[in-house]
């Protein structure tokens, strides 16, 4: 496979976005085959079990990589592929993992923190987020004109945070897994929010 490629697009069959960009590189996951193809794209390969779609074994132009194993959700047999198919890859934006079914959801939020996947910048992306995994130490987070919030969601006990530059800025807060108190901050005059964490976290920028 071209090793050149170092940023590629994951079509899942969760929500359908309502747009994408076309010119990019495209690998899609079981009936996200049918979403890509509604866009006129034909993804490098279609990773799963292929028990969404009836279109598996139809386009000679796509090469089908099935998941053998249940012990692994359709989304993480593909973004271990993924690594092995295109071993330059720095960057993976995986749409159509929200809305549907929660469960599948979910699963995908927690590959965000999967230490197999430490080494690759991965985004979830639909039509009104972007939800990303950051590592403690400072993280400089930069506005994004379509977002108007920014929020903060821990997934380890004890996460504190600073946060400058921000509508809401803060110092030494502690983050709760059982409750949001990190969310809806926005941008203040088009800065870069600074963000200091002890400890890794997930970041979600949204719009309305």
């Amino acid at each position: 496979m071209n090793e050149k490629i170092t940023k590629l697009n994951l079509m899942l069959g969760g929500m359908k976005p309502k747009t994408i960009d076309c010119t990019k590189y495209w690998c899609s996951v079981d009936s996200g085959l049918e979403y890509l193809l509604e866009f006129g794209v034909i993804p490098i390969f279609c990773y799963g079990d292929m028990d969404s779609t009836t279109l598996s074994k139809n386009l000679s132009n796509v090469i089908y990589k099935y998941k053998e194993s249940q012990n692994l959700t359709d989304t993480e047999f593909a973004l271990k592929e993924i690594i092995k198919d295109f071993p330059n890859v720095e960057t993976i934006n995986i749409y159509g993992a929200t809305g549907k079914r929660l469960d599948h959801f979910y699963a995908n939020i927690l590959l965000l923190s999967n230490e197999l996947f430490k080494n690759i910048k991965i985004n979830i992306i639909d039509d009104n987020n972007l939800i990303f995994y950051i590592n403690s130490n400072v993280n400089i987070l930069k506005k994004i004109e379509i977002y108007k919030y920014i929020s903060f969601i821990p997934i380890y006990e004890n996460t504190i945070i600073t946060i400058e530059n921000a509508k809401y800025s803060i110092n030494n807060l502690c983050l709760s897994l059982n409750r949001a108190n990190a969310t809806s901050n926005e941008f203040y005059n088009s800065k870069p929010i600074k963000l200091l964490t002890n400890k890794p976290l997930i970041v979600i920028y949204s719009k309305d």
